[in-house]
């Protein structure tokens, strides 16, 4: 091969490498596909070179003959040189659109796991929860809870329970009320109510009186 056309060539080579290097200077990695191209552009430069030392002085011809031997080939590798720029030129745009996609996917993969992480750190565990249920009900049983039987019941309750449960006596009522209000525990006002009265436990008053007196306790 003319050594002017192997000069050619790899300054064809050259042109192309540098492009694909200066592309590659901005990135933080370099895509497997423009890395591939790149050493096959090193490669030929080097064949090049060693074609180059290979080639034998020649006899010399005349200047305008070499020049026209330049001329042409710099009309064959011209074109192709631009052409071939170009698609560098898009490839390494594309390359550079693709790096900033992936960046931008990997930004917001790590705000979602953060987000994740985050709303881990705040949920609450079984326990907590349990705990806080549990708050709430002994607040509420607080708020319901009786230190007074007769207080605590109506106007209209308190007729009710004398006529139906007392046998309409009034004294043995307050008298019931007085001993169980200084009682500690459900199971000791049961057992005393049992033992005093014979009561029908399915009966509504029987069951609104058991009702007031949980409420104590």
């Amino acid at each position: 091969m003319n050594k002017d056309l192997l000069i050619a060539l790899m300054q064809k080579d050259l042109s192309e490498l540098n492009v694909m290097l200066e592309g590659i200077a901005e990135w933080k990695s370099v895509p497997s596909s423009i890395n591939r191209l790149a050493l096959s552009k090193a490669e030929n430069i080097v064949a090049s070179l060693q074609k180059l030392s290979e080639v034998k002085d020649e006899p010399k011809v005349e200047e305008r003959q070499t020049e026209h031997i330049f001329d042409e080939a710099k009309k064959v590798l011209e074109p192709e040189i631009e052409e071939t720029l170009i698609c560098l030129e898009e490839n390494l745009e594309q390359c550079v659109v693709v790096e900033e996609e992936l960046i931008k996917e990997e930004a917001d993969d790590n705000v979602q796991k953060s987000i994740v992480a985050d709303m881990v750190d705040i949920q609450p565990s079984l326990n907590e929860v349990q705990q806080r249920e549990m708050s709430v009900m002994d607040s509420v049983l607080d708020k319901n809870k009786v230190t007074d039987l007769i207080q605590s019941i109506s106007l209209g309750d308190r007729f009710r329970f004398q006529r139906e449960l007392f046998s309409n006596n009034g004294e043995e009522m307050m008298q019931a009320f007085h001993d169980l209000n200084a009682m500690n525990t459900i199971d000791e006002a049961s057992a005393y109510l049992k033992k005093h009265f014979d009561w029908d436990m399915e009966n509504e008053s029987v069951k609104d009186f058991y009702a007031v007196l949980n409420r104590k306790f």
